[in-house]
């Protein structure tokens, strides 16, 4: 365009598109259109995957740290199109304890030799009542 052409200014626009790259991402912010006359922030809004941490944005979906130069709240001043790709550490998982194959339930019986039963809890006690009449054929 040339001055006093009577020509109108074109505008041209760049965009910063963040990536998920992974599955069940939330929070992932929106796309961001700029015109080319001005800078850009890095979003600040940071996505969540349950199971992961957020390292941060990189050009690069192989990336494993995150890109300094990409941090949220970052100015960007290329002025050009931009796909940046969440970038994510998984989580420890939880030690699980190891249990033994029979585990105890801290009642123990015991057999009394007059024929009674003793629960070693105190749950309960038990006597068998001896018989007179017993008879054997």
């Amino acid at each position: 365009c040339v001055a006093g052409s009577g020509e109108t200014p074109v505008e041209t626009y760049y965009y910063i598109k963040y990536m998920a790259n992974g599955s069940n991402v939330t929070n992932l912010p929106g796309e961001l259109t700029q015109n080319t006359k001005y800078d850009a922030n890095i979003s600040t809004v940071e996505p969540k995957r349950p199971g992961y941490t957020f390292l941060g944005w990189s050009p690069d979906y192989r990336d494993t740290t995150g890109n300094p130069h990409y941090a949220p709240g970052s100015l960007y001043q290329d002025r050009k199109d931009l796909i940046l790709y969440a970038i994510w550490k998984k989580d420890a998982e939880p030690s699980t304890p190891v249990l033994p194959d029979n585990p105890s339930t801290g009642i123990t019986d015991y057999l009394l030799p007059f024929g009674g039963v003793v629960s070693a809890s105190g749950v309960g006690l038990g006597i068998l009542k001896k018989r007179k009449n017993f008879k054997q054929f």
